[in-house]
């Protein structure tokens, strides 16, 4: 089976790229899943886990982004997003502490929406 090349983007440069075998995105429409060779596409992404398979299908890697969009081609997706955090380094207490120093500082933008979100998801999974 042939690889994928997977880019996440932020406006700041590119967080992530690796070749994996299949992709899982959270769309608006529902999950949807990319193969190599996929028909060339664009998706919009709404807030939800990305999910990056090895090929034995099991979930080498994932990241929780905040909404986006997906531009896939036949060899490669690149993923434009404004947030994204790799979700194996994150638990309840870092996600609690992101929240209460985001909020401490007065934060009243996305980026505490996003935390408050993830924690969300987090505790839901639980």
């Amino acid at each position: 089976m042939q690889n994928l090349e997977v880019n996440i983007c932020n406006p700041f440069g590119i967080l992530f790229q690796e070749k994996i075998s299949l992709l899982l995105l959270p769309c608006i429409d529902g999950e949807v899943g990319v193969l190599h060779n996929h028909i060339p596409m664009i998706f919009s992404l709404k807030f939800g886990l990305i999910k990056m398979l090895d090929a034995s299908n099991k979930v080498s890697n994932s990241f929780y982004v905040d909404s986006g969009v997906a531009k896939i081609s036949n060899t490669d997706v690149n993923i434009l997003c404004n947030q994204c955090c790799e979700s194996t380094n994150i638990d309840e207490a870092y996600v609690k502490e992101k929240i209460d120093l985001l909020a401490k500082l007065g934060n009243k933008t996305s980026k505490l929406d996003f935390y408050k979100k993830i924690l969300e998801a987090i505790t839901k999974h639980d």
